[in-house]
């Protein structure tokens, strides 16, 4: 597909096929429509060491993979994140992360050896992690951390807000709680085989345990204020942002249309084996 990105660095390879190695302060921006504008709402920006780009063609489409490698930065509206590598998928709009990856939706960051999230219209639709990936829910009411880790986690959003998560296998939970007057009261610390979480607009509604279950309601302490479960993680200065300098292209976009003359024997070709060309005029 032509004109829906643009790239910069220190080192281009391209071929027909459309591969496209980039290296060196790698930098891919992403968009739907022919534009520079940095402003658009569904653009996408994917900064690395080297970011590998292939294209998988088939007669009625062709699918674009953009592989990252080394110090992935990835920012979108919906979705910011950081790994070691990264692989996005533009046919099914989904990212896939290895390797020290961590992810941000609005206040939600979540921590994991691999992290799939896939788009939908812009929006995030999902999040899948594990093994053990940690889940970490700013509160920024009460300013507290809300936190869940387990052996594999399922999130799912709807219109672009937290509607559940799921995380099931050595589940274990730490939530913080407010009284009527949204000051701070205490958390409930458990665990469970299984536990999911249910939200309405971002906030938690219904929660539910599943299997054995331990757990304890913590008074509100100043032990209970910076109580972490294992693996606590949260990084927010980590946080990729949307870049402030502006890529700019050096030439202009490829041209849909044929700022040439076909020879007359190639169109004899055409008229012969291809009658219904694109580039045939038609009467």
């Amino acid at each position: 597909r032509e004109n829906d990105s643009m790239i910069k660095g220190q080192y281009l390879e391209a071929d027909s096929t459309g591969r496209r190695l980039l290296e060196g302060n790698a930098w891919l921006k992403s968009f739907q429509q022919d534009t520079a504008d940095t402003a658009q709402t569904d653009t996408t920006h994917i900064r690395a060491k080297t970011i590998l780009s292939k294209e998988q063609r088939t007669p009625a489409d062709t699918t674009a993979i953009v592989y990252g490698y080394e110090d992935v930065r990835i920012w979108s509206p919906s979705f910011a994140s950081v790994s070691d590598t990264s692989k996005y998928t533009d046919s099914t709009e989904t990212f896939e992360l290895w390797s020290n990856a961590k992810s941000w939706h609005k206040q939600v960051q979540l921590t994991g050896p691999y992290i799939r999230a896939k788009i939908i219209n812009g929006d995030i639709d999902s999040l899948i992690s594990h093994p053990r990936p940690f889940s970490v829910q700013q509160d920024t009411s009460i300013n507290r951390l809300n936190q869940i880790t387990g052996d594999t986690l399922h999130a799912d959003f709807k219109e672009g807000s937290l509607s559940e998560i799921y995380v099931f296998g050595n589940s274990k939970l730490l939530r913080f709680t407010k009284n009527d007057q949204d000051e701070p009261d205490g958390a409930v610390d458990l665990s469970a085989p299984n536990i999911r979480i249910f939200f309405e607009d971002g906030e938690l509604t219904r929660m539910k345990a599943i299997g054995t279950v331990n757990g304890s309601y913590l008074p509100e302490s100043e032990q209970t204020k910076k109580r972490r479960l294992d693996g606590f993680s949260w990084n927010p200065e980590q946080r990729p942002q949307r870049p402030k300098d502006k890529m700019k292209r050096r030439f202009p976009p490829i041209r849909e249309e044929l700022f040439f003359e076909l020879p007359h024997r190639f169109i004899r070709h055409l008229k012969k084996n291809h009658p219904d060309s694109k580039w045939l005029e038609k009467d």
